[in-house]
């Protein structure tokens, strides 16, 4: 009796194929190419928002670094409304929309103001700086929703 019981199975196994039909390969195919069409687009955004900020970054950076040599020299730095050639270079690709004066006063202080930058990609930022520590705060302009980043 066992020994029926597994030429039965036996016989079965045999006429099995194993592996994946072409549908089923098409189907999973279809699946990876419209999940990869969604998220390739909010990857590169994020690639691209992240090249922006870092720009943002240096250039504030440079500002700041304005902020501790009036500090160290004791004498006060004056940024002119609309640019000039005491500003700090503009990251490669970037234009300025708004300079406002700046001062930059040996005690470390500031009297403040809102830069408003444009970028390669045409997006519209705004660094915020406050007055008296001269913190600053980069927004984008498109999206309201989203909070600032402080830069200590």
């Amino acid at each position: 009796m066992l020994e029926k019981q597994n030429n039965i199975k036996f016989n079965l196994t045999k006429n099995q194929v194993s592996g994946f039909t072409l549908i089923e390969l098409l189907i999973v195919l279809t699946l990876i190419s419209v999940i990869s069409g969604v998220a390739a687009p909010n990857f590169w955004n994020l690639f691209i928002k992240t090249q922006e900020q870092q720009a943002l970054l240096e250039f504030s950076e440079q500002i700041d670094a304005l902020r501790i040599e009036a500090w160290n020299s004791g004498k006060s730095i004056f940024l002119p409304k609309g640019g000039g050639s005491k500003w700090p270079k503009l990251p490669a690709g970037w234009q300025a929309q708004e300079l406002p004066a700046l001062r930059l006063l040996a005690t470390g202080i500031t009297n403040g103001g809102k830069i408003k930058l444009s970028s390669n990609n045409n997006h519209l930022w705004q660094i915020e700086i406050r007055p008296l520590d001269g913190k600053m705060a980069f927004t984008p302009l498109q999206d309201e929703t989203e909070k600032k980043s402080v830069i200590d």
